[in-house]
């Protein structure tokens, strides 16, 4: 997993993930907003979109990588 972080405190990882019905697991882009929200890049449509397969549980796991992300940046002056 990678993680970038925005000083508006959106948080964009790459991990992998089965994010699309059409497609297997795989290393996707994902977009955890500020309050919440899981938004996955669609590489055709070329933007983020929150239009995926993630189930509920797939999502709290990544806004709970996004929380660890933020704060090894914010604490730790990544």
């Amino acid at each position: 997993m990678s993680a970038i972080v925005s000083q508006n405190t959106d948080v964009e990882l790459t991990i992998r993930c089965k994010a699309f019905s059409t497609e297997g697991v795989r290393t996707n882009r994902v977009l955890v907003e500020t309050l919440g929200d899981v938004l996955v890049w669609d590489s055709v449509a070329g933007h983020y979109t929150t239009c995926h397969a993630l189930s509920e549980k797939t999502q709290a796991k990544i806004r709970k990588q996004a929380l660890h992300a933020w704060k090894m940046s914010h604490f730790h002056g990544i």
